[in-house]
């Protein structure tokens, strides 16, 4: 389902180095979650201080991913709200935008005194609906029966009554909202006893004092090459500044990948990364080895210590360059050799286990062994083709080639 808001940047726009000021500025935007000022005095303190950030920080490109990362985070809003606090709840078979799905949940939110409407409207996008139906009742597989059936009343009718009940009425959750187009929609629905989800803001600020960090002690200076930030979801490509040729006019540009979830549906992950490409800019993306995981909810201290792993980027660079320069990737090749084969075999398999018959059509055709042998090829055009079609899909697609590249490299020998 596709994002409200979503923004992109990459490494083709000038980049800047961020201030201390403004990095430090990312966790102004954290919600505490009962709106208690001690509370997020302490989250925002046990952020900054397992993971410093000073003025040797020096990763370009971080000045423009704040800004666009600024200009989603006006637009949200967090609500610790219970049954009481919320009116006029509906399932309306009614869809006028493409993020909103079947039957979304619809409804308003009560100021203070419980009698006047705050906000009205609102519709739940993602699984939301899901997350609301199951955080206070348990029963979103109930509703999806009753859905399918056309029986909404019994839904509306069981809510009704288990709102009367006093366990129900105590529970609260954080609603997690955000405005498009002067419309209110609900991105999701978590737990109020803690911090279990990680916002964009605090992820993005320690991925920066993470690979602050180890830029400084490996003495290899980082940018940012990609970042795609919806209102969401997150993902960071923090990468070495400059190629290194690691054969006769083949290149190499390491990084880390950072993913996120503000939906609380999975952990953050930074995950090693590279770009190979020629001296003509024909290149492809491996998604590698995951180095590091964080679980939403995890003390500082245990994901300092978690995030130590990032340390293993040299280690997992040499083996990838060690295994690039056994394969030779300016050898003119044709329909019979060898790797051309693994190359040709491993996309149809990959293709045909992941993506959709068009998107597969499509890269086969790149490198239709009638058509892309009429010109003398090597193996990094060969991938250079391949890349044409996977740069042009979604990012979601993009991450699903390039995660499974990463068995066909070593193929390539």
């Amino acid at each position: 389902m596709e994002s409200i808001i979503e923004t992109t940047y990459t490494d083709e726009e000038t980049g800047t180095v961020a201030t201390t000021k403004n990095i430090l500025k990312l966790l102004e935007s954290v919600v505490s979650v009962d709106d208690n000022q001690e509370e997020k005095d302490d989250f925002v303190n046990g952020v900054s201080s397992n993971f410093p950030i000073d003025d040797s920080f020096n990763i370009i490109g971080s000045t423009e991913v704040i800004k666009k990362f600024n200009d989603i985070e006006q637009n949200k809003a967090d609500f610790i709200l219970g049954v009481k606090d919320i009116t006029n709840v509906d399932f309306p078979d009614d869809r006028n935008k493409n993020f909103v799905p079947v039957r979304p949940l619809k409804f308003d939110i009560l100021d203070q005194t419980g009698k006047k409407t705050y906000t009205k409207n609102i519709l739940s996008i993602y699984d939301a609906r899901k997350k609301f139906l199951n955080g206070f009742y348990r029963l979103d597989y109930f509703a999806n029966f009753a859905f399918s059936q056309d029986e909404k009343d019994l839904i509306l009718n069981n809510l009704k009554e288990l709102n009367e009940k006093q366990y129900i009425q105590d529970l609260k959750m954080k609603f997690r909202l955000i405005e498009s187009e002067n419309k209110w929609y609900l991105r999701s629905v978590v737990s109020d006893t803690r911090y279990k989800t990680f916002d964009n803001a605090t992820v993005m600020f320690i991925a920066f004092s993470k690979i602050s960090s180890f830029s400084k002690k490996s003495n290899v200076p980082f940018e940012i090459r990609y970042a795609n930030i919806s209102d969401s979801k997150m993902e960071l490509i923090l990468s070495e500044q400059k190629s290194s040729e690691i054969a006769p006019g083949i290149y190499l540009k390491a990084g880390v990948s950072v993913t996120n979830s503000e939906l609380g549906d999975g952990a953050v992950r930074f995950t090693f990364n590279y770009e190979v490409h020629n001296s003509n800019n024909k290149k492809f993306t491996v998604m590698d080895a995951q180095l590091a995981q964080i679980n939403h909810g995890h003390r500082f201290e245990t994901i300092s210590r978690e995030l130590n792993a990032i340390d293993e980027f040299t280690n997992q660079r040499a083996r990838v360059v060690s295994l690039l320069q056994e394969i030779n990737w300016t050898k003119k090749v044709t329909k019979e050799s060898r790797a051309f084969k693994a190359v040709y075999a491993n996309i149809a398999l990959i293709a045909g286990q992941t993506i959709s018959a068009p998107i597969k059509e499509q890269l086969l055709g790149a490198i239709d062994p009638e058509e892309i042998f009429k010109n003398a090829v090597t193996l990094i055009d060969v991938m250079g083709k391949l890349n044409d079609v996977i740069s042009k899909q979604s990012r979601d697609i993009q991450r699903i080639i390039e995660d499974r590249l990463n068995s066909l490299i070593p193929k390539l020998k």
